[in-house]
């Protein structure tokens, strides 16, 4: 009888660098500022697409709905918000927007 023995080793001084992909610039009354959250993100070969809201609203949803891509595996990002969808942001027509795991 014998056994086989797997034996990871890891470095104690791993290291990962944080890195800011947006920050919440709204500045409308129903809003809670400062906040971005509900995020999702989806990656496939080297590019990551993340959606989530900003300005989170009490009542549900946000003052619009954020994105951050990258295409090179997180070397660099490109990020903002959709235009189009909330009063808040680009002419949309909407108090508030939700984000859908669908719509990345």
């Amino acid at each position: 009888m014998f056994a086989i023995t797997l034996a990871i080793v890891t470095s104690a001084n791993a290291q990962s660098t944080l890195v800011k992909l947006s920050t919440d610039t709204f500045h409308d009354s129903d809003a809670q500022h400062r906040t971005e959250v509900e995020p999702d993100t989806f990656a496939w070969g080297s590019t990551i697409v993340s959606g989530f809201q900003v300005a989170r609203i009490a009542d549900g949803g946000g003052a619009d709905v954020g994105f951050a891509t990258s295409t090179d595996a997180g070397k660099t990002w490109t990020s903002g918000y959709l235009p189009g969808l909330t009063d808040n942001y680009k002419g949309g027509s909407f108090t508030a927007a939700k984000r859908r795991s669908s719509g990345l």
